[in-house]
């Protein structure tokens, strides 16, 4: 069995961090052959030419760019793949003609969130609604992002993202990392994410300085770069600013949130829904009770109350208590933090959904 994985890009990204740890897995697979086309050269995750398989780079020079087709053509005709496997809206509706031309099998794996289909643009619900008729099979990873973006059910799959815990298994020393970033505080909360309109990066920051007015013994870290950076640091007071930490794109966030007591993910709900998120996945695989908004595919890896607190976006009140009633109770604290981790081992591990992909590989041919 041939697949042909297709992706737009290999920089840093939830579905690229997925892409490749499934690839991990299945390269291990004798009856699979693995060949890998991504649209960009800009590659992040560099152990992906540790894996021995082919990689072939099709850059498309401009929108209107014709002989990107031409080059597609030759791709599918050197592999004649029996499976494409793409990872974006724009892969999938590149391989559609592909598809006919050489008999292959596609499956569409853009369903990696859960937006408001009410404000998405004209060009992606058509995108997404075209895609979607001609595929054979759509995988989503999160219920919320096959309701969200009405997939038809007869063809939906979802499949949670798995977390290879050996990512975890050679981390920093916790002091190292802590001098790192110069942080002497009892408690350390984090957040992590791109610094974009998606992220509630804003109501991080106020939730920050009202806990700041009244205790002095935490720092905030800010984890991830973005347009909207400047904009973010801008809101933190002066005299916080020794408390509230921007950190700016890191390769070995692992190790950073490894210091953390509790990992904190807020999204803005009106342009954003998460599906599975990553960030979410490390906080759990490394002990850390969760405290994230309301919010897309949360609720599906969260358990509220038993390994973190869902808190409603526009409700700063009870996240503020949630935060402080953590900080405040070290075994309630620790005790969630141990079934965040129980539940990533049991739940959401990666050989679970390298079999469940392979499953889909095998009925589909």
């Amino acid at each position: 069995m041939k697949i042909l994985f297709f992706i737009d890009t290999l920089r840093v990204g939830g579905k690229e961090r997925q892409l490749v740890e499934l690839l991990k897995g299945l390269k291990h697979c004798k009856d699979i052959k693995i060949y890998l086309c991504v649209m960009d050269d800009n590659i992040h995750y560099k152990e992906i030419y540790e894996l021995g398989i082919p990689i072939i780079i099709a850059l498309r020079k401009r929108k209107r760019d014709f002989g990107f087709y031409l080059k597609l053509y030759k791709i599918f005709k050197d592999i004649k793949p029996d499976i494409v496997h793409t990872w974006d809206y724009m892969t999938s509706f590149y391989s559609i003609p592909f598809k006919y031309i050489f008999k292959a099998k596609l499956i569409d794996g853009s369903i990696r969130w859960a937006p408001n289909w009410n404000i998405l643009p004209f060009f992606s619900k058509f995108f997404y609604k075209f895609n979607f008729l001609f595929a054979d099979k759509l995988i989503s990873n999160s219920r919320a992002g096959v309701f969200s973006l009405n997939a038809p059910k007869k063809k939906a799959i979802v499949i949670w993202n798995g977390f290879d815990f050996n990512r975890i298994s050679n981390l920093e020393n916790k002091e190292l990392t802590k001098q790192k970033f110069d942080i002497a505080s009892q408690y350390i909360v984090g957040m992590i994410g791109r610094f974009a309109i998606g992220k509630d990066w804003e109501n991080y920051i106020k939730l920050a300085q009202r806990i700041l007015e009244i205790r002095n013994d935490i720092t905030f870290l800010a984890i991830g770069d973005g347009y909207e950076s400047d904009r973010i640091k801008s809101l933190v007071k002066k005299e916080n600013q020794n408390s509230i930490i921007f950190t700016g794109n890191q390769n070995d966030v692992e190790s950073i949130i490894n210091i953390l007591d509790i990992g904190i993910l807020l999204s803005n709900n009106l342009f954003h829904g998460e599906g599975i998120s990553n960030v979410i996945m490390e906080y759990m695989a490394l002990s850390k009770p969760v405290i994230a908004s309301v919010n897309g595919g949360n609720d599906e890896i969260i358990l509220n109350d038993v390994t973190g607190f869902l808190i409603d976006q526009r409700n700063t009140t009870a996240l503020e208590e949630k935060l402080i009633y953590l900080i405040e109770n070290e075994n309630i604290r620790l005790e969630m933090g141990n079934k965040c981790k129980e539940r990533m081992q049991n739940i959401f591990s990666l050989d679970k959904m390298i079999h469940k992909y392979q499953e889909v590989y095998n009925n589909i041919i």
